[in-house]
């Protein structure tokens, strides 16, 4: 597990609020000096410079805490757990229709199910996307461009119609085994937040040996609600677990 220090986001939290209040103080100071003609101008220049670092140290302050998000969702993370039904069979699919799940589009090697849920908030609930995609196929990647291509469709399809801003995509897949190729693949997740919407992207796997699936959760730990919805939502569709099971790799 990488390491974490939170030196740096109290340094770009720092550089931000300094560089707002640089910015102000300048643009004050030069109004309260006679400068003629070019007092507008170099407002302009002051506040164009301003904003630039703003933007340059908030983004680095986005980074940093998304990294501390991510060490502390990593630091007690759950570890695989044996459930008593294997996912993907047919009798499983069979009961997402029962949990309000939709057929989007069949493709054989992978298949896609949705269904559009309001995620509780403070003033009006958004719509959220919630798409399971089932990968049928042990060679297609979680990361494949062929899922990218059938999300980008549905998404111009969808989206529109049911007016979301919020989307939750939970990739499903098996393995043979537990080994570190898999674990790493299961573990390649993001979540991102661009204005007032929220993108998070999970993966599920299920290990056919180990009778066992494993997710990236901490259950004392979660970097935002919409994390959270996704976790929810994994936990929904799983089969009674037995016992934990120890990570083999």
């Amino acid at each position: 597990m990488m390491k974490y220090s939170s030196k740096k986001k109290h340094l770009f939290f720092i550089l931000t609020i300094l560089s707002a209040v640089l910015s102000l103080v300048g643009m004050v100071a030069i109004l309260t000096t006679p400068l003629g003609e070019y007092q507008f101008l170099y407002i302009f220049i002051v506040l164009i410079i301003g904003l630039l670092l703003m933007n340059k140290f908030r983004y680095q302050l986005d980074q940093e805490i998304y990294l501390e998000q991510y060490y502390l969702l990593f630091k007690s993370k759950a570890l695989p757990y044996t459930i008593t039904e294997p996912l993907l069979t047919d009798k499983w699919i069979q009961t997402l229709t029962q949990k309000g799940y939709k057929l989007y589009k069949d493709y054989t090697k992978v298949s896609y199910y949705y269904r559009i849920n309001q995620v509780s908030a403070k003033h009006k609930p958004p719509k959220t996307l919630v798409l399971l995609i089932l990968i049928h196929d042990l060679e297609i990647k979680y990361n494949s461009n062929l899922i990218v291509q059938h999300i980008n469709e549905l998404e111009d399809s969808l989206r529109k119609k049911e007016r979301y801003r919020q989307r939750v995509f939970i990739h499903i897949k098996s393995f043979k085994t537990e080994n570190p190729p898999a674990i790493q693949a299961t573990e390649q997740i993001f979540w991102i937040r661009k204005g007032n919407e929220n993108i998070v992207s999970l993966h599920l796997s299920y290990f056919e040996k180990e009778k066992s699936i494993y997710y990236v959760h901490n259950p004392s730990y979660t970097p935002n609600q919409y994390y959270k919805y996704a976790v929810d939502a994994i936990e929904n569709i799983l089969p009674w677990y037995i016992k934990p099971s120890k990570l083999n790799c």
